[in-house]
């Protein structure tokens, strides 16, 4: 392990990861669900059982490690802010929630260890996601950092892809519930959430931490790839993502 991984799991035991700015951060629980149940036979039984599932899918938020909302609006999310700071997708889509006026910014990745650059891509910084389309992806086990650059820059947000056996086991389980669910003539959107809820599930345990954390990058990732997604699916993911950043609401203190 190099001197740099060290330092960077040391601040895991004192603090979130690398904050946007100077601004307070918000924390939520997680609502845990049931295990994934693929069992339906016909789109007619896939539609019935299915409504629950979007129930709780829709309705989980993330314990969140580093959400929060400067004053320009802007809110970084994924990947390395939600939960925990591993991710298994080797190209990942970076996500953020913005308010403001559209901009002109450049995300820029570059490697934990060396600092040194390894992609850039201008953006508008209102289109909310950027996907990472290097011809080579990222590295099994590795740590690296993305960065929001424009007038006023973000500081880096750090993560790190899964070692290769366990992004290999996570492979093959989602294969098989895609498999399963395309043989049950399920469509794009049930599968996504499926997928997306196989990883909110999923645990993932930390170098210098207890416990367990759930991969919601990942999760968030998977439902924002949905092509030509349905009205209401749109308007659910917009709203899903978002709320990632929107404080919850102070439980009304119970009277005697």
């Amino acid at each position: 392990m190099s001197s740099n991984q060290r330092r960077f799991y040391k601040t895991l035991l004192s603090s979130s990861l690398l904050p946007l700015m100077t601004v307070t951060t918000i924390s939520l629980g997680i609502n845990h669900t049931s295990a994934l149940n693929i069992s339906a036979k016909t789109p007619q039984l896939i539609s019935q059982n299915f409504t629950g599932f979007i129930a709780s899918f829709w309705e989980r938020r993330p314990r969140r490690r580093n959400i929060s909302r400067t004053s320009a609006g802007f809110c970084a999310i994924a990947p390395g802010l939600v939960d925990t700071y591993k991710i298994w997708h080797k190209k990942p889509v970076f996500l953020w929630n913005y308010q403001g006026k559209p901009e002109q910014m450049q995300l820029v990745v570059r490697d934990y260890d060396t600092q040194a650059i390894i992609w850039k891509q201008d953006v508008d910084i209102s289109a909310q996601k950027l996907a990472y389309t290097a011809p080579q992806p990222l590295e099994a086990g590795k740590l690296y950092q993305w960065q929001l650059v424009g007038k006023t820059s973000s500081n880096w947000f750090t993560f790190q892809i899964l070692p290769h056996q366990e992004r290999q086991k996570i492979s093959t389980e989602l294969q098989a519930i895609e498999q399963k669910l395309k043989g049950d003539r399920a469509s794009a959107e049930v599968i996504a959430q499926k997928k997306a809820e196989y990883f909110l599930n999923y645990q993932i345990q930390h170098q210098t931490e207890t416990g367990t954390f759930n991969a919601w990058s990942d999760a968030l990732q998977i439902i924002s790839e949905v092509e030509n997604p349905s009205p209401a699916f749109l308007q659910k993911r917009e709203e899903f993502v978002a709320s990632v950043c929107t404080p919850s609401q102070p439980t009304a203190r119970r009277r005697n």
